[in-house]
């Protein structure tokens, strides 16, 4: 059967499910039912990416497809995320990584690529120069570990990745350091390798009591880097509420949401008057799509709402961000974002004034509890005239001016 994708458009401009259905599997008629459909003027049609969600084509989209159809699943990005939180310097995270991936150029190494004549050590000249064997059995490293009063009992008897795992996520703490265990860990087994460099190129020892004192003076310094940029990093506590509209404006409040496990989108939102009285509201269960396309598919659906119900000075507040700067930017973008995001240009301008602001998260907890309530419902829009019966503790605490401490 030839089919446009037009005859699959109601003319209400909405996806006829109905006729999806007959054509295609259900999983297949759930992702279409998850593209948007642009409400007003037709767009250009544009290439669309596959590989991302909001259909732009990038290098990390494209690596991660690759990553998917040819790497083993315990080497996937995901395995190595424990790497990315350690609590050290930047350039040893990526000496952790390439040790995981067996890319650090020891000898042994080398030798496997017909890079060197032999895979000995050649500090020792007694074994082969594996990573284990660089780190921690060599007997110039031994030494260096040896300098320390409080080894863990099984230091010299795990296996590699066991070894290396297990201290780099030891962070208790010693009276005879200034740092945990871990910031310590990390930073000898850069001063090894940055130890035994020097002994290759520039043909010089550096004797391993130096070392170890270069390893701790290193983890002191990092120590303190970290907790000095933790510290000034940290917000001020400060107390956020939702605030009524002044009379005549009307508030939208929106939020989009992502079930993780599945993957799904969700969004919702309501209407309140001047008193925080009801006037309307929404949850949308959208099927698979980005937390960002939630956002502002709930925005979209908000204004039309709002549209349809004659209101003409109106306030939209959401608490993502992003979505707000864009929109205040007038920045439609290129994918599929662009689609919402022109339509819901077109929204604001239609009402006497529409202000959009952003709130934070304590600030949207209505929003957020309708657009929870999305991923119950099937699939489309289901607008309520009338709050549901569980929101009634969330309405209240926002009327009553109940304040929230964000740290």
């Amino acid at each position: 059967m030839d089919i446009l994708v037009s005859h699959a458009i109601t003319s209400a401009g909405e996806w006829n499910e109905v006729l999806l259905g007959h054509l295609l599997p259900r999983n297949v008629v759930e992702q279409i039912l998850a593209i948007p459909i642009p409400m007003f003027a037709q767009q250009p049609d544009r290439a669309y990416w596959s590989g991302s969600q909001d259909g732009l084509f990038s290098v990390k989209s494209a690596f991660s497809l690759l990553q998917k159809q040819h790497v083993n699943p315990t080497q996937q990005e995901g395995h190595w995320k424990w790497i990315w939180k350690l609590q050290c310097l930047e350039k040893i995270k990526l000496f952790v990584w390439l040790l995981q991936r067996n890319r650090v150029l020891t000898n042994s190494v080398r030798f496997e690529r017909h890079f060197a004549t032999t895979p000995v050590c050649p500090r020792c000249e007694q074994e082969a120069e594996t990573p284990l064997h660089l780190l921690r059995d060599c007997f110039h490293s031994r030494l260096i570990w040896e300098s320390s009063t409080i080894l863990p009992n099984t230091f010299f008897n795990l296996s590699f990745e066991e070894w290396l795992r297990r201290n780099v996520q030891d962070t208790s703490s010693n009276g005879a350091l200034l740092h945990n265990w871990s910031t310590f860990f990390l930073s000898t087994i850069w001063v090894i390798w940055k130890g035994r460099n020097t002994f290759i190129f520039d043909n010089r020892t550096i004797p391993p009591h130096v070392l170890y004192h270069q390893a701790s003076s290193l983890a002191a310094d990092t120590r303190l880097a970290l907790s000095t940029s933790v510290m000034a990093h940290t917000r001020s506590p400060r107390w956020v509420r939702w605030f009524p509209p002044n009379f005549p404006f009307l508030k939208l409040n929106t939020d989009g949401a992502m079930n993780h496990p599945s993957g799904s989108a969700s969004a919702g939102g309501l209407i309140r008057d001047h008193g925080g009285r009801w006037r309307h509201g929404f949850a949308t269960n959208i099927g698979q799509q980005s937390s960002y396309m939630a956002e502002l598919w709930g925005c979209r659906t908000g204004l039309q709402l709002a549209s349809e119900l004659g209101i003409t000075h109106l306030i939209l507040e959401m608490d993502s961000l992003l979505a707000v700067q864009m929109i205040q930017a007038r920045k439609a973008g290129e994918g599929l974002p662009s689609v919402l995001l022109l339509d819901i240009f077109h929204l604001i301008d239609s009402f006497t004034v529409c202000t959009i602001q952003h709130t934070l998260r304590e600030g949207n907890s209505a929003a957020d509890f309708m657009a929870s309530l999305g991923h119950n419902l099937t699939q489309g829009t289901t607008f309520f005239p009338n709050p549901p019966d569980s929101i009634g503790s969330i309405l209240h605490r926002d009327n009553m001016g109940t304040l929230f401490l964000r740290t």
